[in-house]
């Protein structure tokens, strides 16, 4: 993982690639219980702010991505890049790496 500080306000994702803003780790689960941070550390819940065009196949066609602005994913803080900007903390993210969505 590269962590990477920008001053710039805006980013823009190309090709298949994901912005994404980092959501608050709950420490404990609605039942009280404390979560590892081993295992707070290994997975990440963010929002997707801002998608690339999409990937381009072998015809030319380019492929739009399968999420969309303001979605919840789950994805592995290790295959991201880190970025820090003024108004916090954002990773950039490949769409084949995303785990899951939240609807």
């Amino acid at each position: 993982m590269i962590t990477i500080n920008i001053m710039s306000s805006t980013l823009k994702p190309y090709a298949n690639r994901i912005l994404l803003k980092v959501e608050e780790k709950e420490a404990k689960t609605d039942k009280d219980i404390l979560i590892p941070d081993k295992i707070q550390e290994k997975y990440q819940k963010g929002k997707v702010i801002a998608i690339g065009t999409g990937k381009k196949n072998k015809i030319g066609y380019i492929a739009p991505t399968k999420f969309k602005v303001g979605e919840t994913v789950l994805f592995s803080k290790y295959e991201a890049n880190e970025i820090k900007m003024n108004d916090g903390t954002y990773f950039l993210i490949i769409e084949k790496n995303i785990l899951a969505s939240y609807r």
